[in-house]
């Protein structure tokens, strides 16, 4: 009995204590994986403390019920420690997706616990056969020591930074990806660790018997055919030699090698394409990058560029999904090619050049501000807020709590956003008043008071001072509070449930095991996610804008169920607004407006939201929204105004026809829907040369239409025309967007000196 009061204990501890650590208590794939761990280590503990007394004997050696402790362990113990799971998720009233928990209990923790009572009871078996505690001990310690080196080793030598491991278990690859795939291979080789662990059961608990080795041998047979099989799948494998495989197809160029897939008919192309045009922009990249940071050729190591198709097959293959990633070690980037120009390809550039000169031969500075702010501070990205008045409006805004933290371990606590905004603007402070020379010594690993001549607490308050004397609260506080609201994967409800159940059902067997029956996103989800949070009125915005869409889009428009739901938004929505969300509201009550008829009351609404524009900086895509609308209200020679209200709202697929003597607001619409990708290259050019933008609308517009006209000249090859416009659309672009499309302007004259290939 005593034996059976001490296990159930250790359950009931695995089961507890990672409710201590906050990122555990959505109880999805962090809380399964620490339970196990907990296990791993509680339960040979257990073993070693245990008193003899509590075991039965025979001639003086330990010699347990087998057929009993083998049902215990892989039926009834399961059932009392996810028991413990259970009480606690409810008792939790936890909300994240329990088909979720269940999979990942399934996956990742049976495996372990079923090793976890392995070892126990192997260690029970040595002690009782004569072994001292002290070297029974030191023996499970060097193993685990020896199997957490090995996983060590392959996650920093191999280029994939997700791991399977006996011990270790399932590492999905880096923190911020929220959606964690898995695949056949993976899901094998988690059999074939439960395999093991029953061998190591059996050689622990059986006798030395004929039936009984007959028993262990089938079982080891079994382990090599499905290790045997999983080692196959790509998805399994931590090899250069086994990534490279499936990224077969290489182009090379001045400090570089791009790897991507090959693929089939016009998708052979596409993707060939696709990885021509990476090639180029990171060889652009790479000149610039060495230039700026004044490197010498023996400082710039050659980098490979893995390239993958979409995000699910690089969480895959690699690791990181929506998370693009460095190995400095090789160095090498990771990253898809469906986006181009791509938005993070000069960013992690950045950590790859720099690692030969990085902290002490490391590759990376071990201060992840420095290592993150740099890179952020010389790959200008899509800001509509710049990154002294982002970090102005964190810490106005308490949502920063020091900016010393920053510089510790705490920085991966916070939401990327966060820390990288605040990084990236220190760091571009010091390059700007002390020069890169400085940065530079910074991240080779000199401390701050030898690097600056002045100590850091000085440089930080330097700094406060200016973002904080430049910045207009008033202005951006709204906007900003929308842009850096989520407080990252380590703080957020159930992060992984979002990303799961938003995904289709048909997907794959592995999506739906983490859903619940019948589950069905675009009915339940905004549901659910309002559930979770119902202070959160994102979830409520899109529900009514998919209520919205489903009214506007019946071949009979049900005229009072409109009404009432514009009504319902009418009395949700703050006014004057106190978030983006009334603003969005406000563009959807306007919509619902019209289609019901209403045109003074659709006008009034949108002049209305134009005031707030101007008071406030909504962002360029909700103020063009909103000038947009009202525009076509106030142009005579738009005569189908309501049709193309449909289509700025979402709910008409098909441009409207426009008719002679168009006015330029229409023109702009025509430019960005998809079927400006039938427009010739020489009217693109005309565009450019003889249609001024409309002088009467905010600026934003002049730069939307430059910078898409930009973008598809140079996808038709005119890059001294894509040079011009992306100088124009910098030229009418507020000031965060200036760098960035300066550099695409530099990157199209980059182009057109290439030669034609």
């Amino acid at each position: 009995m005593g034996r059976y009061l001490a296990l159930i204990t250790a359950y009931f501890l695995q089961a507890a204590l990672p409710l201590v650590l906050p990122v555990a208590r959505n109880f999805e794939y962090e809380y399964v994986l620490i339970s196990s761990y907990l296990a791993l280590i509680l339960l040979p503990l257990l073993g070693l403390m245990m008193p003899l007394r509590f075991l039965p004997y025979e001639d003086g050696r330990y010699a347990p019920a087998v057929t009993f402790d083998f049902f215990w362990t892989l039926v009834l113990s399961p059932l009392i420690g996810t028991a413990f799971v259970a009480v606690l998720y409810w008792w939790n009233r936890c909300l994240c997706s329990s088909s979720g928990l269940a999979f990942w209990l399934t996956f990742l923790w049976y495996p372990a616990w079923v090793l976890a009572h392995a070892l126990m009871y192997g260690i029970l078996t040595l002690r009782s056969r004569g072994f001292r505690r002290l070297a029974v001990l030191g023996a499970w310690i060097l193993g685990y020591l020896l199997l957490v080196v090995q996983a060590g080793a392959t996650l920093w030598y191999g280029p994939p930074k997700r791991l399977q491991q006996l011990l270790t278990g399932f590492w999905h690859g880096p923190v911020y990806d929220s959606f964690i795939a898995v695949d056949a291979g993976m899901v094998l080789k988690q059999v074939a660790f439960l395999i093991a662990a029953i061998l190591l059961l059996e050689l622990a608990l059986m006798k030395r018997r004929l039936v009984n080795l007959i028993c262990q041998a089938l079982t080891l047979a079994s382990l090599l055919l499905v290790g045997y099989q999983a080692s196959t799948y790509p998805s399994t494998q931590n090899t250069k030699d086994g990534l490279e495989r499936v990224l077969s197809e290489t182009i090379s160029g001045p400090g570089y090698v791009l790897h991507y897939q090959k693929g089939e008919g016009d998708q052979a192309r596409d993707q060939a394409s696709a990885a021509k045009r990476l090639a180029r922009d990171a060889e652009f990249h790479l000149s610039e990058l060495t230039k700026t940071l004044g490197l010498q050729p023996a400082e710039v190591p050659e980098i490979q560029i893995y390239v993958y198709a979409d995000d699910d097959t690089k969480k895959l293959l690699f690791g990181g999904g929506a998370t693009d990633v460095t190995d400095v070690r090789m160095p090498a980037i990771h990253i898809t090619s469906d986006r181009w120009p791509h938005p993070t390809l000069r960013h992690e550039l950045v950590h790859a050049v720099t690692s030969r000169i990085a902290f002490r031969g490391l590759g990376f500075h071990p201060n992840m501000a420095l290592t993150e702010g740099l890179a952020v501070a010389l790959a200008p990205s899509q800001r509509q807020v710049s990154l002294d008045d982002g970090a102005a409006a964190l810490l106005a805004s308490g949502r920063l709590p020091s900016v010393e933290a920053l510089f510790s371990p705490y920085f991966w606590t916070l939401s990327g956003d966060r820390a990288y905004t605040v990084a990236g603007s220190l760091i571009d402070f010091i390059s700007k008043t002390r020069g890169i020379e400085v940065v530079k010594s910074l991240y080779g690993g000199d401390d701050f008071d030898k690097a600056l001549g002045t100590a850091k607490v000085d440089l930080i308050e330097s700094w406060k001072k200016q973002i904080q004397a430049n910045f207009d609260k008033a202005t951006y506080a709204m906007y900003s509070e929308a842009l850096y609201r989520s407080p990252g994967i380590l703080n957020s409800l159930c992060p992984h449930s979002k990303a799961d159940l938003l995904r289709p059902r048909d997907q794959s067997v592995y999506v739906r095991m983490r859903q619940p029956l019948g589950w069905d996103p675009d009915v339940a989800y905004e549901a659910w996610l309002t559930q979770l949070n119902p202070q959160d009125r994102e979830p409520r915005v899109r529900a009514w804008r998919n209520e919205a869409m489903h009214l506007a889009t019946e071949r009979v428009p049900k005229l009072g169920a409109i009404k009432d739901l514009r009504d319902s938004i009418a009395a949700s929505r703050k006014q004057p607004a106190e978030a983006i969300e009334d603003i969005e509201l406000g563009i959807l009550e306007a919509d619902l407006a019209a289609i019901l008829g209403d045109r003074a009351g659709t006008i009034l609404l949108l002049k209305s939201l134009q005031g707030e524009s101007q008071r406030k900086f909504l962002g360029d895509s909700l103020t063009r929204e909103i000038h947009a609308r009202l525009k076509i209200e106030q142009t005579p020679q738009v005569t189908t105004p309501l049709e193309w209200r449909r289509y700025l709202a979402g709910w008409r697929k098909t441009l409207p026809a426009a008719g002679e003597g168009e006015p330029w607001i229409l023109t702009y619409l025509k430019l960005r829907s998809p079927r400006a990708a039938d427009i010739a290259v020489e009217q693109l050019k005309q565009y450019l040369g003889s249609t001024a933008p409309d002088a009467s609308l905010p600026a934003t517009f002049a730069q939307e239409w430059y910078r898409v006209l930009a973008e598809k000249l140079m996808a038709r090859g005119a890059y001294a025309e894509a040079k011009v416009a992306y100088e124009k659309a910098s030229q009418a672009a507020r000031v965060p967007l200036r760098p960035l499309l300066e550099e695409h302007a530099r990157r199209a004259a980059f182009y057109g000196a290439l030669p034609a290939s």
